[in-house]
């Protein structure tokens, strides 16, 4: 039972993950998605670290940081990119009626 729990535990958060992806893909440019997705590295450093029970080198804390700032700062512009195209073309289709 343990080891079918380890092979069921791991493969339904994959399958999640993969799930997200693609039902994201359907609804964001691939780009924004990935940038989001690559949220998952802290998270899996930060899942590692609680594990181990030690405290991440400094330096990894930064780049972590930066990384988590640079997908926020992308998402939001991306986010304001495609609200902007949103209103454009909602104001072209009533300006052609």
């Amino acid at each position: 039972f343990a080891q079918w729990a380890w092979v069921i535990g791991p493969s339904t958060l994959l399958f999640g993950y993969v799930a997200t992806w693609y039902a994201a893909l359907k609804r964001a440019p691939a780009t924004a998605v990935t940038c989001v997705l690559t949220v998952g590295a802290p998270i899996t450093a930060t899942l590692f670290t609680l594990a181990r029970g030690g405290l991440p080198h400094p330096d990894a804390v930064y780049g972590y940081a930066i990384l988590i700032v640079a997908v926020f700062l992308f998402s939001a512009l991306s986010l304001r990119d495609a609200m902007r195209r949103t209103r454009s073309d909602g104001e072209v289709a009533r300006g052609d009626a």
